[in-house]
């Protein structure tokens, strides 16, 4: 396809070891949440595994 460079972001390991902790915290009643914040980029499982994680922090509060 001429204009497709790939279907999702792939990120480093140095980036996921110095972003991920960060951008997985909530700041203030803000929460994100995706496959783009999981270790499986590009993946339902990745964005399956992210929404726990948010809704396991929401649910704790």
């Amino acid at each position: 396809m001429p204009y497709s460079k790939g279907g999702w972001a792939e990120y480093t390991t140095n980036v996921r070891t110095t972003y991920y902790p960060r951008l997985n915290q909530p700041d203030g009643n803000i929460y994100l949440c995706g496959e783009h914040l999981s270790y499986l980029t590009g993946w339902m499982a990745g964005a399956f595994e992210s929404a726990r994680l948010v809704s396991t922090q929401i649910a704790a509060l």
